[in-house]
């Protein structure tokens, strides 16, 4: 009975550091931004040279805004009557919500994030160097 309750409390403990450590690679413990390298429907797939047109940025609090680059700047995505809800939360270690939307995470490490939702997959590399 004893080995159950240690096996109990040792799943969650691990299940929360999985969470834990999500919110730490995506917001390096306060926010960071992650360059969008692919998106469905955005690039063409024989270029050879890949150009972020689109940035999210992640806060140790929930908070996910969605950026442009526009001649190198990083402005504040504005899709006019289409609201894009500005949350991001880890759900299980390998499920995340970003806005409604749950994602399976692929891959995550320092700098790169890889996840597939209904579209396709994405993929994100760190734009804080």
């Amino acid at each position: 009975m004893r080995l159950k309750y240690c096996l109990i409390i040792f799943c969650v403990i691990a299940c929360n550091n999985s969470k834990n450590d999500i919110n730490y690679i995506l917001t390096n413990d306060t926010s960071k931004y992650w360059d969008v390298l692919q998106l469905p429907g955005f690039y063409q797939k024989d270029s050879s040279k890949v150009y972020p047109f689109y940035c999210y940025y992640f806060d140790k609090n929930g908070k996910r805004i969605f950026y442009q680059y526009i001649k190198g700047k990083r402005i504040q995505y504005s899709s006019g009557d289409i609201v894009i809800p500005e949350i991001w939360k880890p759900l299980t270690d390998t499920t995340i919500l970003l806005g409604n939307t749950v994602c399976k995470i692929d891959k995550l490490i320092k700098d790169t994030f890889i996840y597939s939702n209904k579209f396709g997959q994405v993929i994100l590399t760190s734009a804080d160097k």
